[in-house]
């Protein structure tokens, strides 16, 4: 047997080498796809997490580095006033807005003893205090009642009181003294009348009032003077 008999035929090996490399490429594509389908909406969510996180650290930094000073509360309208004249009221007006109607007891909610001629003495209560309202520039007038009828709603004395000193006032040609009357809303007494109406004077000047004059029946004066102005210490010459 010839030696080239015994040598065995080798064939040609070809690798192609584009085949692995084009089936990680499918591989990874296939993967692409199916993260795509099942965790996108998750990396989407995770984005927008991340993107506020990092918007709310750049805000933070930012209004750290600036001092702001708000003023909660509004100016005070009345600073420069330092007498409080308090009108108490005594029943409400539930009437037109017209001075012609401001005299009859029907258009008034009234005790039975009220009735037959003390609505007369109400409205002159409040013109003596628009009498020394418009003698004092430096006072502040201040109508003392709650909302003591509950016929009238929600309607107070001292708002009642408040609309007929408007009307008095536009009659007399005096508007402008408008800005200087006030309501107190609370009391139910004449202490509460008094301690109310001190309070009040001083959330709307800023101040407590060195002089006070209240303005009702005669026979109420000891009580204001004696009882109640001592029992909140008040002094006797102001």
């Amino acid at each position: 047997m010839s030696v080239n008999s015994k040598r065995k035929t080798v064939l040609p090996l070809h690798i192609d080498t584009t085949s692995f490399t084009g089936g990680q490429t499918q591989t990874s594509g296939y993967i692409w796809r199916r993260i795509n389908k099942r965790q996108l909406p998750i990396y989407i969510l995770l984005s927008i997490l991340v993107s506020s996180l990092l918007l709310n650290i750049i805000q933070h930094r930012r209004s750290s580095q600036t001092t702001y000073t708000y003023d909660l509360l509004p100016p005070i309208p009345l600073k420069d006033k330092t007498h409080a004249i308090i009108v108490a009221g005594h029943a409400i007006y539930t009437g037109a807005p017209n001075v012609s109607d401001l005299s009859s007891d029907d258009n008034w909610i009234l005790e039975p003893y009220q009735q037959g001629g003390q609505v007369n003495t109400f409205i002159q209560h409040i013109e003596t205090g628009i009498d020394i309202l418009k003698r004092d520039t430096h006072s502040v007038l201040i109508f003392s009642g709650g909302e003591t009828r509950p016929k009238a709603g929600p309607i107070s004395e001292s708002y009642s009181y408040w609309m007929i000193s408007k009307l008095l006032l536009a009659e007399r040609g005096l508007d402008e003294l408008v800005e200087r009357t006030i309501t107190e809303e609370y009391a139910k007494d004449s202490y509460e009348n008094l301690l109310y109406s001190i309070c009040r004077f001083s959330e709307m000047t800023g101040n407590y009032p060195s002089k006070i004059t209240v303005v009702g029946f005669e026979f109420k004066r000891d009580r204001f003077e004696s009882i109640h102005r001592y029992a909140i210490k008040y002094p006797s010459d102001k």
